[in-house]
């Protein structure tokens, strides 16, 4: 955990979580650790032995009796969740207000369905490394694990997308070709023969074409987007600019030059860590 936390009561003897090597020592703490693991927790983790700590060694009465409740009526875990974040006091009411909405957006998902929508968030954050990080767990628990193939499928089709924002057209092609196996999608079958124009794959073009009975009039139709997409790049504002920075014209000397590359470099640096953060 990180940060400061304060608590009203802590315990000499904590409540363990043994699969994370974790030891929790006050409500605010549990509350700290469930606010930030949302879609992690599963229904198991709320079961008598909590129950039994928080009325035994936090000396919360009242909390205890409602989580038990909750066990009793075999309520979601959602319900467990909240119950023991409001106690803690810890968080204000649109902060619960915000986790309320998520564990509403969450519902009854498996897991797995839940990392899912994790790794989505961080897509649309533009967090490629931390969302590329969740697919692949999730792909690698395919066999073991009840995730649908359409969520599959929508997995590959992200990790695609992930590898493409990269420029590893190979990659993102072989992503978007393992989707198209799955479920058969016309935006799926753009993305990956995109990849393969930009990637120089006529190969793997062709051999793709066949395979989906993709007619030529289509792939040159796609092709000649990119083509016009290439072009509009290039005559950006931005894309002048920088292209002209990068010309050594004779008009500063070599080491403003040398300068201003540094400084495109290190721009350049620091928008990839941002979006691998």
């Amino acid at each position: 955990m990180g940060g400061i936390i304060l608590c009203s009561h802590q315990a000499d003897v904590p409540y363990r979580i043994e699969e994370l090597n974790i030891n929790i020592y006050s409500i605010e703490e549990m509350a700290y650790y469930l606010y930030n693991n949302v879609y992690f927790i599963t229904r198991e983790f709320f079961n008598e032995t909590l129950v039994a700590h928080i009325r035994d060694v936090w000396h919360m009465d009242e909390l205890s009796e409602k989580l038990h409740r909750h066990l009793a009526m075999n309520d979601s875990y959602a319900e467990c969740m909240l119950t023991i974040i409001k106690a803690s006091a810890y968080y204000n009411e649109d902060e619960i207000g915000d986790v309320e909405l998520l564990l509403n957006k969450i519902g009854d998902k498996s897991l797995e369905e839940r990392q899912i929508l994790r790794a989505q968030t961080y897509m649309e954050r533009h967090k490629y490394n931390a969302a590329a990080e969740i697919y692949r767990t999730v792909i690698d628990s395919h066999r073991r694990k009840n995730v649908s193939d359409e969520e599959i499928a929508h997995v590959w089709y992200n990790m695609g997308i992930i590898d493409a924002h990269r420029f590893m057209y190979g990659d993102a092609a072989g992503c978007f070709e393992k989707s198209e196996e799955i479920i058969k999608d016309v935006t799926t079958e753009e993305k990956f023969i995109i990849c393969c124009i930009l990637g120089r794959l006529e190969r793997r073009l062709e051999r793709f074409a066949v395979k989906y009975n993709i007619s030529d009039e289509n792939v040159e139709r796609i092709r000649l987007r990119v083509i016009e997409q290439k072009n509009d790049i290039r005559e950006d504002d931005r894309t002048i600019r920088l292209n002209s920075s990068l010309i050594f014209d004779g008009s500063v000397n070599l080491d403003e030059y040398y300068k201003n590359i540094d400084n495109i470099l290190e721009k350049w640096k620091d928008e990839y860590r941002e979006e691998m953060e």
